[in-house]
């Protein structure tokens, strides 16, 4: 049965959410960064699949559903001569995007109230059209409106990428749908009826059994949203509409708007040998060469849920490579959170660990190289040559075979989601700057007390209470002296504690670090966050 059929007379079983004009009018969506939504970072796949992208930063950018502006307006901020427009059908949430938009003083952008199945767009041509957590979640009339802009808006080398819930895997995932609407009544308010729903998967969870796979699908489902804010499940499991589509299907719809599908928004995503390595063989004789069969094949080995779909107009479709070109990132800049890891290294090998304990380890001197040189630079994103830029004294020879060594490791790291790829550069800030500054929309945001600010990266970082004190003062009028006599008196007069600064057990055994100390892991924190600005000169 589909959502929104009444075939049960009953009422019961079949019964869905009351569509509301502004569903989040009570409960606002919790606004945040994207990171894969971010035009360098399209850019950067688009160039992998062998496209020409359109500039980054004089682009013209376009959100459908941008809710409090969390998303694009950080883009805004870090693009100034870029133009970006959002729409939202919440007044409410419009109205906290244009109020956070007044805070920053930013000129290019334009947040409108609007129905996206009535708006009505002029001439305006938009180079990036994003469209996440939105199309699933609507009518069927607002989705076709959705990729009708994308045909008929999306510049001639634009990127579109749209999200939408994914099948066979969310045929499970439409149980708890079912149960939360059934359970939860529409007379309540929205917090009620999502702690509704978080309350009776607990239950069912502690009650069932993880042995047969009704009961292991309740039991993941109360652990997944156990963290998750009442506005996600609100949209999620309550919203009036909730379509999941077969990955075909949605290339199908997207075929008959002119549009044709170029890759995942995550590369990782994408490729066969990095989702199922295992299946991966047998995936690719199943689709005989077929890159959109291959795809749906991956999906029913999977059971994914989730896509984040990148297109193009199909004028376009004859340009893009089936598989993405290792070679095509040598014009492309690269960041990896490595570190050296001395406990592997021998003789003639470097090794590096990545944030998830995973070790790379290299012996090809210009490989260990541009390793060295990435680590060393994190957050900043390097262009191949400044990689392969002398480190100290070390000068390895460079060939056509060694360079392609490298190529190959990069292009390895970024398909199995230990790099970031941009079609842009990006500088940050070191921690030991004269005069530190966080970029003024996480400092607006700390300022605010919420509990995450927008990194420079487009990462949502998480505060903790100290953070949130120190971060409006970093403002870069400050060197590391001042920051520190300005915590030393918050922290005598009770402002703020010691343990503020840290979390867990570190917080319930802290010895009071002295307030220099906590200024300094607070930047070193702050840096490799990409929450600094770096030096003009530096």
């Amino acid at each position: 049965m589909k959502n929104g059929d009444n075939a049960d007379q009953t009422g019961m079983l079949s019964k869905t959410p009351k569509r509301a004009p502004d569903m989040h009018a009570e409960l606002p969506y919790i606004s945040m960064p994207i990171s894969y939504t971010h035009p360098a970072a399209l850019a950067g796949l688009a160039t992998l699949y062998g496209l020409e992208a359109p500039a980054v930063q004089s682009a013209s950018v376009l959100e459908i559903g941008c809710a409090g502006g969390g998303n694009i307006i950080p883009l805004a901020a870090q693009f100034p001569k870029a133009k970006f427009m959002g729409i939202d059908i919440s007044g409410g949430h419009v109205r906290a995007a244009r109020e956070s938009i007044e805070k920053l003083g930013l000129k290019n952008i334009e947040i409108r109230t609007v129905d996206v199945s009535k708006v009505k767009f002029t001439k305006e041509k938009f180079d990036y059209i994003i469209c996440h957590g939105v199309f699933s979640w609507v009518s069927k009339a607002a989705q076709k409106a959705i990729q009708k802009i994308c045909t008929e808006h999306l510049s001639k080398n634009g990127l579109a990428t749209i999200s939408y819930n994914v099948l066979p895997g969310w045929h499970l995932r439409n149980v708890v749908r079912d149960l939360a609407v059934f359970h939860s009544k529409q007379s309540d308010a929205p917090q009620i009826r999502a702690e509704k729903v978080r309350a009776i998967l607990k239950e069912l969870a502690a009650t069932g059994n993880e042995g047969d796979p009704y009961g292991l699908v309740l039991a993941h489902e109360a652990k997944r949203i156990a963290g998750l804010p009442a506005s996600y499940i609100l949209g999620e499991f309550l919203a009036a509409d909730n379509t999941p589509y077969y990955f075909e299907e949605f290339v199908g719809m997207a075929a008959a708007h002119r549009l044709s599908y170029v890759c995942e928004g995550d590369l990782a995503a994408s490729l066969p040998d990095s989702v199922f390595p295992k299946a991966a063989p047998r995936i690719a004789a199943l689709a005989e060469g077929d890159a959109i069969l291959e795809q749906q094949y991956l999906d029913f080995f999977t059971g994914r849920t989730f896509r984040r779909s990148v297109l193009v107009r199909s004028q376009r479709a004859k340009n893009v490579i089936t598989v993405p070109a290792a070679e095509r990132m040598r014009t492309l800049y690269v960041s990896a959170a490595l570190k050296p890891d001395t406990s592997e290294n021998l003789a003639g090998v470097s090794a590096f660990r990545d944030e998830r304990g995973r070790t790379v380890k290299a012996k090809d001197p210009l490989v260990r190289l541009a390793l060295a040189r990435l680590a060393d630079a994190y957050p900043t994103m390097l262009s191949f040559e400044a990689m392969l830029a002398p480190l100290g004294t070390q000068k390895p020879p460079r060939d056509a075979a060694s360079e392609a060594r490298v190529l190959g490791v990069l292009f390895k790291l970024l398909a199995s989601g230990r790099a970031n790829v941009s079609a842009t550069p990006f500088r940050a800030g070191r921690f030991d700057q004269a005069k530190p500054k966080v970029w003024a929309i996480a400092r607006t945001e700390a300022a605010s007390g919420q509990p995450w600010v927008t990194s420079r990266t487009h990462h949502a970082v998480a505060l903790i209470r100290g953070l949130s004190f120190l971060i409006p003062l970093i403002d870069g009028t400050r060197g590391s002296p001042e920051l520190v006599n300005q915590l030393a008196t918050a922290l005598q007069t009770g402002k703020v504690k010691a343990a503020d600064f840290m979390s867990g057990k570190a917080a319930a055994d802290a010895k009071d670090p002295a307030p220099a100390d906590l200024v300094l892991r607070s930047l070193a924190y702050l840096a490799v966050n990409g929450l600094l600005e770096a030096d003009t000169v530096q």
